[in-house]
C-alpha cells in the first residue's frame, strides 16, 4: 500500500492496493475480498490430544478451505 500510494496519505489508493491481497499466515492462506474488504481464510476442525510428553495440541481433523467471514452477516 506504502507503493501504491507513494508514501502519502491517500486513502482510496490505499484501499484499491489492498483489495485482492492474498498472503500466508500461521493460521494458513488470508485474502482480502475485493467486494467487501473482509478478510477470506481457512476454517478448521480441530481435537485437543495430549501429545507424548504431556503437552496439549490441537489436531486438525479437517479443513473447511476458505470461508468469508460468518460474523459480518453478508
Amino acid at each position: 500500500m506504502i507503493a501504491a500510494t507513494g508514501g502519502q496519505r491517500d486513502g482510496a489508493k490505499a484501499l484499491a492496493a489492498a483489495k485482492g491481497l492474498q498472503w500466508e499466515s500461521p493460521r494458513g492462506p488470508v485474502k482480502v475480498d475485493p467486494a467487501t474488504r473482509h478478510l477470506v481464510q481457512n476454517v478448521y476442525l480441530r481435537q485437543v490430544e495430549r501429545a507424548p510428553g504431556g503437552a496439549l495440541v490441537n489436531k486438525e481433523l479437517q479443513s473447511f478451505g476458505p470461508q468469508p467471514d460468518h460474523g459480518q452477516g453478508q
